[in-house]
């Protein structure tokens, strides 16, 4: 945290990972040797772990890892300081960084989506002479956005990589002072590029079928038929099967398993009944954790892929269905028989909201 212009701001960085539930609550006991006791729950969000509560107990290895230590912000950009010293000749590759800006909507809906996002151009660089921080000179910083700072294959000058190499700044206000000179930073090929727009209107939120839906219309079913919101015409004595599947507290759908014959045409309606954002989305067999980690590797793309990945194991999906709200899809059963999955792929959710799609003969 800082104070600029007599406002705090600051930056979060991502801290540890593999827990057994969803943290909820920490406390640091000094006297036992820098130890934290962490009160996990999966009625949190974006719960990786498999248990539904427990408390845990971490402890320091003495070891500092290799990581950004803080982000400050500059009139020019930012400065990231580092637990160790980093290699200066990788450190010193504009290509490394990668600054996107967006905020958020505060409405009365649960959540919202990622919006404005805007990229920030890294006009230069300058790494410092004991290689503890670099300096970046950012164009088209914007007051009152969280700002992504991601790096990617930064080392240490031992060699050793970056243990999380993503901070996000919130930056309330731009600090006065001096800007660095342009004889001082060393300039990148993206200094000559203005902050491209990437989404600016809020238009997009009524849009679901952007995020990798259907449209109406013979065209559109083509190459995005995995979310089909209109009953096909060519199914002219309906659906096979219909199928209702809803949601219950906990992260969990309210069916564990499905039996569908190949072939048959199945109209399905998924009601969120619970008060979290989920979605319905049909792998193949054996890849709902690989589908469900590529959708939370999405970042900042998530929003507006409805955080469905790119891949040839998802077959079928809805949307991201807001709370109390019901979304309808149609899909025709691969003729392959085979236990098949269905998984919420919202950032957390796929480790234990799912259910087994078993195709019969």
């Amino acid at each position: 945290m800082e104070k600029v212009d007599g406002e705090y701001q600051g930056a979060i960085f991502p801290f540890i990972e593999g827990l057994d539930s969803g943290a909820l609550r920490m406390a640091l006991d000094r006297s036992r040797g820098q130890t934290m006791y962490i009160g996990l729950t999966d009625r949190g969000w974006s719960s990786t772990g498999e248990k539904s509560y427990g408390l845990q107990r971490v402890y320091w290895n003495g070891k500092t890892p290799f990581e950004m230590q803080t982000i400050t912000a500059t009139p020019d950009g930012f400065k990231i300081e580092f637990t160790h010293p980093v290699d200066k000749e990788i450190a010193a590759d504009p290509s490394l960084y990668n600054v996107t800006s967006f905020t958020y909507m505060y409405r009365y809906e649960y959540g919202s989506p990622i919006i404005n996002q805007e990229s920030a151009p890294v006009k230069g660089l300058k790494v410092s002479e004991d290689g503890r921080s670099v300096r970046l000179v950012v164009d088209n910083l914007r007051k009152y956005y969280i700002h992504e700072i991601k790096l990617a294959a930064l080392k240490s000058a031992s060699g050793t990589p970056l243990l999380h190499d993503v901070g996000y700044y919130t930056l309330n206000n731009i600090p006065s002072g001096s800007m660095l000179s342009q004889s001082e930073w060393t300039a990148t090929a993206s200094a000559s590029q203005g902050g491209s727009q990437v989404n600016s209107s809020l238009d997009t939120l009524d849009a679901p079928d952007d995020a990798g839906g259907v449209q109406e219309g013979d065209e559109a079913l083509a190459p995005a038929a995995k979310r089909v919101v209109e009953m096909p015409e060519s199914w002219d004595d309906g659906a096979d099967r219909t199928i209702e599947l809803g949601t219950v507290p906990g992260l969990e759908y309210d069916i564990e398993k499905i039996e569908v014959k190949a072939g048959n045409r199945v109209k399905l309606i998924f009601n969120n009944t619970d008060d979290m954002l989920h979605n319905t989305v049909i792998v193949k067999p054996e890849t709902a954790d690989q589908v469900g980690k590529r959708a939370m590797n999405l970042g900042l793309k998530g929003e507006e892929m409805e955080y469905i990945p790119e891949s040839d194991n998802v077959l079928f999906h809805t949307s991201v269905v807001q709370p109390g709200v019901s979304e309808t899809i149609y899909f025709t059963v691969p003729e392959e028989p085979g236990i098949y999955q269905y998984v919420c792929t919202f950032p957390g959710h796929y480790i234990t909201m799912r259910g087994e799609l078993v195709v019969t003969e």
